[in-house]
């Protein structure tokens, strides 16, 4: 292999490793939130069609840095019916909102709040 073939093949490499590999601590954060915006109207699609009522809770995790966390989760039957489980939120619980404000959010997002 010449010196400019490896050369060719090493510049390749590195543009396909800053496409697909982290790049910083944050990547990885911002890989999950894409994902998630993304999800939300096909999750809100699959909660229009429930085939049972869509239950909610709450869920707070405590850390023992300044990151604790609230989560609210829906479970309801699907159109089969199976038990579906799925994350509507989760954020800091230094989040300016109460957990009855940001559910009304989440519900409005998903379009369920009647369910």
């Amino acid at each position: 292999m010449s010196k400019q073939q490896y050369h060719t093949i090493a510049t390749l490499c590195i543009i396909v490793d800053d496409a697909i590999l982290p790049t910083s601590h944050a990547t990885a954060h911002k890989y999950i939130i894409n994902h998630y915006e993304a999800s939300k109207p096909t999750l809100a699609v699959a909660l229009s069609k429930a085939w049972s009522s869509i239950y909610i809770s709450f869920d707070g995790l405590h850390a023992d840095n300044p990151l604790d966390m609230l989560s609210i989760t829906a479970y309801y039957l699907d159109e089969q019916p199976r038990m579906k489980t799925v994350l509507l939120e989760l954020k800091t619980s230094v989040c300016k909102l109460t957990p009855v404000q940001q559910f009304r959010r989440v519900a409005s997002d998903y379009a369920c709040g009647s369910r």
